[in-house]
């Protein structure tokens, strides 16, 4: 079983890439077996408004586990001391609909392939922002994992096809 597990990190890893992520800070969650944020393999990871940060989690179930579920967590950098402030993910939170190879409940031991899909809205403060965590809890809100990583971000740029030309400033004499 243990070779199983072996060959399936390292064909993931082959397939898909590798994002360095760190242990949460305030959270009890293990690191998954490995995670893979698109377009980020050694962060900071970028992060911009009006766009999906996307990522790929392969995790070992810890315990038999009948739902999860998903919060994020994002770091502020507030003078002296970076401040989380924990944000709800929508119908992302329900960890259960976006397994790819199986389906809750899951049995200890069991390996499972998951994909979180998180919308940065222009409401996130991210010139800020200095940390991104995902948890994953169960049904008795136990953490599952905890994936962590520091990020930068950018001011709010709307969608190339939103954008604006403003017209020219009337010359004054």
């Amino acid at each position: 079983m243990f070779r199983v597990v072996i060959l399936f990190a390292a064909a993931t890893i082959v397939a898909g890439g590798v994002t360095n992520v760190e242990r949460c800070l305030n959270d009890n969650g293990d690191l998954p077996l490995h995670t893979y944020i698109e377009g980020c393999t050694d962060p900071p990871c970028e992060l911009l408004h009006d766009e999906y940060v996307v990522m790929h989690t392969t995790f070992k179930a810890p315990r038999n586990i009948t739902s999860m579920t998903t919060w994020g967590a994002l770091y502020l950098n507030v003078g002296p001391v970076n401040v989380p402030v924990r944000y709800r993910l929508g119908e992302q939170e329900t960890t259960c609909n976006f397994l790819e190879n199986t389906r809750c409940p899951l049995r200890k031991g069991q390996i499972v392939r998951y994909t979180l899909r998180m919308y940065i809205g222009v409401y996130m403060l991210l010139r800020s922002a200095v940390r991104l965590e995902y948890i994953i809890m169960d049904e008795n809100w136990a953490p599952v994992v905890c994936v962590g990583f520091p990020v930068r971000g950018d001011h709010y740029r709307p969608p190339v096809n939103q954008q604006r030309k403003l017209p020219p400033l009337p010359i004054r004499d």
